[in-house]
């Protein structure tokens, strides 16, 4: 006699969830997560008592301040993972998550109105939209440019593949764009 294991991936419905979690202290992040690797374990540990369609090995999680981000691929069996993290002060759940950088190259001196004026329209809604929904925005200088630097984490906004950029209701292809670089990661 021969036994066979097969072990099959989510349905075609699945979908790479991120959920992220905000706390407001650095106590409560450690907590929650905390919390997230003992569910995890427990998955492990007694698969049957869960109604889960992913294996607890698969799933990714990580601490960052005072943020806990758990993603897995899945076709909605999350709730466990949610009643955990759902009492974050800021929560999100994200089919499409992403972590980009968005670098745009302006005259040196330039300020972001300015911007707003000196590129051309498209670029310009752009802009205006990165700097609404992106967590961070820096500003850098070398001998020539100013740079903005925008940080997004969320809903994919970046298609590497072909190079466009999706934000707002633009939608345009940084490699016929000198000034405009974004990368994942």
């Amino acid at each position: 006699m021969h036994l066979l294991i097969f072990k099959f991936r989510p349905s075609s419905h699945s979908e790479d969830y991120t959920i992220s979690a905000t706390y407001k202290t650095k106590r409560e992040s450690l907590n929650a997560h905390k919390k997230l690797e003992c569910l995890l374990e427990d998955i492990r540990k007694n698969p049957s008592r869960y109604n889960v369609d992913w294996n607890p090995d698969d799933a990714s999680f990580r601490l960052n301040g005072k943020t806990v981000l758990f993603g897995v691929y899945s076709n909605g069996d999350i709730r466990g993972i949610e009643d955990i993290l759902s009492d974050a002060e800021e929560y999100e759940v994200h089919t499409n998550y992403q972590e980009v950088t968005v670098k745009v190259k302006v005259p040196k001196g330039s300020s972001f109105e300015a911007a707003l004026l000196i590129l051309d329209g498209k670029e310009a809604e752009a802009l205006k939209e990165l700097k609404e929904v992106s967590q961070e925005t820096k500003v850098e200088e070398d001998g020539e440019n100013r740079f903005f630097i925008f940080e997004y984490m969320g809903d994919g906004i970046f298609d590497d593949c072909q190079n466009l950029l999706l934000v707002g209701k633009v939608t345009f292809d940084l490699s016929q764009r000198d000034s405009w670089e974004a990368c994942e990661g």
